[in-house]
C-alpha cells in the first residue's frame, strides 16, 4: 500500500466559518490517513479498511485514498470491491503508477492475466524505474506461463532495488517452476539470511528443499526447525480448553476448500467427520466453487479468514471453543502456520496437505497414512508422528472425469511413458532413470506435461538435459498445462506413468490410476517419497513399487513387455480403485475421529495431572 496522501485543502473562503470547517476536515483526513497507515503496517487490515472507508467518504476526490482502499480490499479478499475502488482512483488520477500496480495485483488474483498485464504496462509507461511494477510484470508473465520473460522482469526489478524481497521470492519461485530447484533454494537462503522473517521465503524454501535428493533427514529436520524460528512469538500462552474429549470441536485451516488436491482428498471424509463431531472451516481463500459449497454445507461453521492477522484468527478459534486445530497446508502456498505458532488451540496437528515437517514448536503432531511412515520417518520431523491405519489419501474424482481410453500402445506400435508432475521434481537422478528405461524399451517414447513447458526456453533446456543422456528429442513430447478436464483426457496418450523421486506424486498419481494408467514409483524413507507407493499398496500393485533405481527400471520395463496384460490392467484399474481403500472415505474419517478423540483424552489426562 503506497503512502496515503492528505488531500489538498479547499480554496480559502471569505468567511471564517468555512475556513474553520475546511481546517477541521483536513485535520480529520490526516488523522484517518495516519490510522490507516498504522493499521496497515501492523497487518490489521479490517481496521485499515474502516479508516480508509471513512477517509474516502470525507474526501471523495482523493485518488490515493481510493487506491489504498482498493489494495486493502484485495488483502481482505473482496476482489470485486477492490477493482471498483481502483477504477475510481484511476478515473480521478490515471497518472499514478502505484495505482496501476495495485490493479495488476488484483487482476492477477482474479485470474485475469491479460488485464493485469495491461495495468502493469500502463504503470511502466508512467514510471519505468518502479521496481514493484517490474515485480508484478514478472508475476503476470509467470501466470501466463512465459517463464523466461518472467525471469527477465524480476531480474530487472532486482537491478532497480536489490533488496526487494518480493522480487527475489518470485524469481526463486520461477526457477523452481522451471525445474531449477537448486538455484531457487540458493535465492531463498540468501533472502532469509538478510530477512529471516520473510514469510513467503520461509515456506517456499522448506518446500523447495523437499525436491532436492541430496539432503539427509537431519538436514531437512534442522532446516524446518531453524527456518521457521521467526514465526514463533516470544510468548505463547495456552488458549482454550478441552471441554469434551469424546466429541471435541475440530477446526480445519486451509486456503483450499475447493477444487484443489486438498479439496478432492478431503471433501467426502469431512462430510462424514462433521456428522461425528462439530467441525469448523477456517478458510483463507478467494476462490469458491461447488466443492467449497459442500464444505460450507457440512461444516458447523465456515469462517473466511482472508486478510485477518494471526492474532485475530486465534481469538476467533478460542471463541469457537476449538479443541483440536488441524493445519491442511504445511508449507504449501497460502498457509497460516503463523497461527499455529501462536498456539491457537489446546491441540494442534498437521495433516493431508504437506506430509513433511512444519518445524513449528507448537505443532503437536503430524498425521500420516500408515505407509508414509518408515522406520526413519521420525528423523525427518520435529513433531510427533501419528500413523493413521488408512491410506494417506482418499480420492473424490471430479464429475467431469473422462472415460478410460484404450491402451495407446496398441494403436501407436510403441509404449509411451509419461509424467504430469511439476518440473521441480525432475531432478537429474530422475531423468537418468527415465533415460535408462527408454534405452531399455526399444522405440518407447516419453510424454511430459507441465505449466512451465509452455515456455520455449524451458522446453529447450529440458530437451538438452535429456539429449545429454542419449535421448533424442524425437522420442520426447512436451506439452504445456491445460484445463483440468483436458489434462485428464490426455492420459489417453500414456501407457505407463513414471513417478518422480524423492518428491513423489500425490494427486497426479491418483488421477493417473483413475484414468487407467498404472504408476511405477521409487520410494525411500522420506514420507513425500512414499505417496505413490502407498497408493499402489492399497491397490495390491506392490510390484510397481521399487526401492532401488534398478528395480524401478525393471518394474516399468516388465509392464511394457506384456501389452495384453497392460491393456487388461488399464481396463479394470478405475473400477478396482473405486472398490479399494482409496475410495473408503467413511473408514478414513472414522479412523481419523478415533485418533483425534484418543489424543484429546490423552491431552486432558496430562493437563489434569499437571
Amino acid at each position: 500500500m503506497p503512502d496515503s496522501q492528505t488531500p489538498s485543502a479547499q480554496t480559502p473562503s471569505a468567511q471564517a466559518a468555512d475556513a474553520q470547517t475546511a481546517s477541521a476536515q483536513t485535520a480529520n483526513a490526516e488523522s484517518l490517513a495516519e490510522q490507516a497507515q498504522r493499521a496497515f503496517h501492523a497487518a490489521r487490515y479490517r481496521e485499515a479498511h474502516a479508516a480508509l472507508t471513512r477517509l474516502v467518504a470525507l474526501t471523495p476526490e482523493a485518488a490515493s485514498a481510493w487506491s489504498n482502499l482498493g489494495y486493502v480490499s484485495y488483502l481482505l479478499g473482496d476482489l470485486e470491491s477492490a477493482v471498483a475502488q481502483l477504477d475510481r482512483a484511476l478515473r480521478l488520477d490515471a497518472q499514478q503508477p502505484g495505482t496501476w500496480s495495485n490493479l495488476a495485483i488484483v487482476q492477477l488474483k482474479r485470474q485475469q492475466p491479460d488485464a493485469a498485464a495491461e495495468a502493469v504496462e500502463r504503470g511502466l509507461r508512467l514510471d519505468p524505474e518502479m521496481a514493484e511494477l517490474w515485480t508484478n510484470l514478472g508475476l503476470v508473465r509467470q501466470q501466463q506461463q512465459r517463464y523466461s520473460e518472467a525471469v527477465q522482469a524480476l531480474t530487472r526489478a532486482l537491478q532497480l532495488r536489490p533488496t526487494l524481497a518480493d522480487a527475489q521470492v518470485n524469481l526463486a519461485a520461477c526457477y523452481q517452476d522451471m525445474g531449477r530447484a537448486d538455484e531457487a533454494a540458493r535465492l531463498y537462503a540468501e533472502l532469509l539470511a538478510r530477512e529471516p522473517g520473510q514469510r513467503a521465503a520461509i515456506s517456499n524454501r522448506l518446500m523447495c528443499l523437499q525436491y532436492l535428493p541430496s539432503l539427509t533427514s537431519g538436514e531437512l529436520r534442522e532446516a524446518a526447525r531453524t527456518t521457521t524460528r521467526p514465526l514463533h512469538p516470544a510468548h505463547t500462552p495456552p488458549r482454550g480448553t478441552l471441554r469434551n474429549p469424546a466429541r471435541p470441536i475440530i477446526g480445519l485451516v486451509s486456503g483450499d476448500f475447493r477444487a484443489h488436491p486438498v479439496g478432492w482428498f478431503l471433501v467426502r471424509q469431512f462430510e462424514h467427520l462433521a456428522t461425528l463431531t462439530p467441525c469448523i472451516c477456517y478458510a483463507d481463500q478467494t476462490q469458491h466453487d461447488p466443492i467449497t459449497a459442500r464444505f460450507r454445507a457440512a461444516a458447523h461453521a465456515f469462517r473466511p479468514i482472508t486478510g485477518l492477522d494471526d492474532a485475530e484468527v486465534a481469538a476467533q478459534v478460542a471463541t469457537d471453543g476449538v479443541a483440536i486445530l488441524i493445519d491442511l497446508a504445511g508449507h504449501t502456498a497460502g498457509n497460516r502456520l503463523g497461527l499455529f505458532a501462536q498456539r491457537a488451540a489446546p491441540l494442534q496437528l498437521s495433516w493431508l496437505g504437506y506430509p513433511a515437517s512444519s518445524g513449528i514448536d507448537a505443532m503437536d503432531g503430524l498425521i500420516l497414512g500408515r505407509d508414509l511412515v518408515s522406520a526413519a520417518a521420525q528423523s525427518y520431523c520435529t513433531e510427533r508422528l501419528l500413523p493413521l491405519d488408512a491410506p494417506p489419501f482418499v480420492f473424490t474424482p471430479p464429475d467431469y472425469l473422462p472415460p478410460v481410453a484404450p491402451l495407446p500402445a496398441l494403436r501407436n506400435g510403441h509404449v509411451t511413458f509419461g509424467c504430469f508432475n511439476n518440473l521441480a521434481k525432475l531432478n537429474d537422478a530422475t531423468l537418468v532413470l527415465w533415460a535408462q528405461l527408454l534405452h531399455r524399451v526399444a522405440e518407447s517414447r516419453l510424454l511430459l506435461k507441465g505449466k512451465a513447458l509452455a515456455d520455449l526456453g524451458v522446453r529447450e533446456q529440458l530437451l538438452r538435459r535429456l539429449h545429454a543422456l542419449g535421448i533424442h528429442q524425437g522420442r520426447v513430447e512436451l506439452r504445456p498445462a491445460s484445463a483440468h478436464a483436458t489434462m485428464l483426457a490426455e492420459y489417453a496418450d500414456i501407457d505407463i506413468a513414471l513417478d518422480t523421486h524423492p518428491f513423489g506424486g500425490a494427486l497426479t498419481s491418483y488421477e493417473a490410476v483413475w484414468m487407467g494408467v498404472p504408476v511405477v514409483t521409487l520410494y525411500g524413507p522420506r514420507p513425500l517419497s512414499r505417496q505413490s507407493m502407498a497408493m499402489n499398496a492399497a491397490l495390491g500393485l506392490d510390484r510397481l513399487n521399487a526401492t532401488t533405481p534398478k528395480a524401478y527400471v525393471e518394474a516399468a520395463a516388465n509392464l511394457a513387455a506384456d501389452l495384453d496384460a497392460l491393456a487388461a490392467l488399464r481396463a479394470g484399474l478405475r473400477g478396482h480403485a473405486n472398490a479399494s481403500p482409496l475410495s473408503d472415505w467413511k473408514d478414513q474419517a472414522e479412523r481419523l475421529f478415533a485418533c483425534l478423540t484418543r489424543l484429546s483424552t490423552e491431552k486432558l489426562s496430562a493437563d489434569d495431572a499437571n
